[in-house]
């Protein structure tokens, strides 16, 4: 139904940090919450790792729905790359959002 990988910075001065990648649910499946519970899942495990404070992603400007699945679940944008990519003769902006999860 869908996918959400997470992985951990190895190097200790940035291991407090967690980024998500990969996020995906397959066509069939969409609108049906599952985006969600992979957020919520990817959050809560995230959250059980010792010495976790933050979860990082960032989301293409392509890709309003994503955006707000990740605001909804609480993720805010600190930062946006213009002409980040360029595909298609199209360029895109690059959203970097964070979650922190020291927060209640």
């Amino acid at each position: 139904m869908g996918l959400l990988t997470l992985v951990r910075e190895a190097a200790p001065p940035l291991a407090h940090r967690v980024n998500v990648y990969g996020v995906s649910v397959a066509p069939p499946a969409r609108g049906q919450g599952v985006g969600a519970a992979l957020v919520q899942a990817g959050v809560e495990l995230a959250r059980s790792w010792a010495g976790v404070t933050s979860l990082h992603l960032a989301v293409m400007d392509s890709q309003p729905a994503a955006l707000r699945l990740y605001e909804r679940a609480g993720f805010r944008v600190w930062g946006t790359q213009p002409d980040a990519v360029r595909r298609d003769g199209r360029v895109y902006a690059e959203h970097w959002l964070s979650l922190d999860l020291t927060a209640p």
